[in-house]
């Protein structure tokens, strides 16, 4: 196991995963903008049973990641700005915002849970 103020190895690889997540999700959106009419498409989804668990999904989500970002962010505006982008772009924020953490964290896991000046 791998103590928290230690470089932990594994960091590199959740990095790359969230560049593809975040590459996948902006080809998404662009093909969903370019292709798709969200106002109708939407009002369908929401009518569906399923569609109705697929966005309580990613809405809950959302939450449980925006409360680790509120968590380890300092300053209300940079808190308000990532939470507006979250709700505006989906993962494709979340997956951004995981890659500027573990930028931040250079390796080290402290730093990646609890932010910059806190992590160790």
């Amino acid at each position: 196991m791998t103590p928290l103020n230690h470089p932990a190895p594994g960091l590199a690889c959740l990095r790359a995963l969230a560049l593809v997540a975040a590459l996948l999700m902006a080809l998404a959106l662009v093909y969903g903008l370019a292709s798709g009419d969200f106002g109708p498409e939407a009002r369908a989804l929401a009518g569906m049973p399923w569609g109705i668990v697929a966005i309580i999904d990613v809405y809950i989500g959302l939450l449980f990641f925006s409360a680790w970002m509120i968590f380890r962010e300092r300053g209300r505006l940079r808190v308000a700005l990532w939470l507006i982008a979250f709700l505006g772009l989906g993962n494709l924020a979340t997956a951004v915002y995981l890659i500027k953490a573990l930028n931040e964290a250079n390796g080290r896991l402290a730093v990646l849970i609890y932010g910059p000046g806190r992590g160790g």
